[in-house]
Formats: structure tokens, C-alpha cells, sequence
């Protein structure tokens, strides 16, 4: 039996362990991807304003004019990118949360099949539906 636990023990470090660190990875690259984005549209915002603080105050020509929309929508695009990155943030939270329940639940029918609590097969059962298997 002792073997037995110490394989499917093995076999969870195989698929849960990297996992785990995978959406690590993709959280990270997402978040750096969306201040990649602001960060032009940033640019892009503060180089349209220096050149339109290079024309004079009093006089507002048709260019002037049509580029003040535009900018209004990249502050709207910019403030949608910093909401987008913070539900990536709460989804990845929330998919680390639900990793973490996985984990512990497969601990909780461990524990109960190493204590005799639960025959092999239940554990196999309770381990398959919470690995979806």
C-alpha cells in the first residue's frame, strides 16, 4: 500500500506541480504584455501632446481639432487595458484558488485512504473526480 500512495503521490507532482508554475508563467507574460501596450499608448499620448503644445494657444486649426477625439478614445483604450489587466490578475487568482482546493482535496482523500477510512477503490473514485478524470 505504502508503494502504492508514493505512486500516485509521484504521479500528482507530474501533473499538478507544473501546472501550477505554467500559469505562473502565463500570468506574468500577460500582465507584462498589457504594460507593454500602455506603455506605447502612453507614448504615443505624450508625443501627440508635444507637438500640439508647439502650435500657439489662440490658434486652433482643423488638425487640432480632429486629433482631440483620438486622444480621448487612447485614454479610453488605455483605461480598458488596465481594467482588462486586472481581471486577468482576478482570473488568475482565482484559477490559483482553484488549484490550491484541488491540492488540498486530493490531500484530504489521502489521508483518509492512508488512515484505512476509505478503501482503494474510493480513493481512486474521489481522486478521479477531482482530477476530472
Amino acid at each position: 500500500m505504502a508503494g502504492k500512495v508514493s505512486g500516485l503521490e509521484q504521479r500528482y507532482e507530474k501533473i499538478i506541480a507544473p501546472q501550477k508554475h505554467l500559469i505562473n508563467i502565463i500570468i506574468i507574460t500577460l500582465i507584462l504584455l498589457l504594460f507593454c501596450g500602455l506603455i506605447a499608448i502612453i507614448s504615443e499620448i505624450r508625443a501627440k501632446n508635444k507637438k500640439q503644445s508647439g502650435k500657439t494657444a489662440n490658434s486652433k486649426t482643423k488638425d487640432t481639432v480632429a486629433t482631440e477625439p483620438v486622444q480621448e478614445q487612447k485614454q479610453d483604450t488605455a483605461l480598458k487595458n488596465a481594467k482588462t489587466e486586472e481581471q486577468t490578475v482576478e482570473n488568475a487568482e482565482s484559477l490559483t484558488a482553484q488549484i490550491d482546493n484541488t491540492e488540498a482535496e486530493l490531500q484530504k482523500a489521502k489521508s483518509l485512504f492512508e488512515k484505512g477510512l476509505i478503501t482503494e477503490e474510493e480513493f481512486k473514485a474521489k481522486k478521479a473526480a477531482i482530477l476530472g478524470i
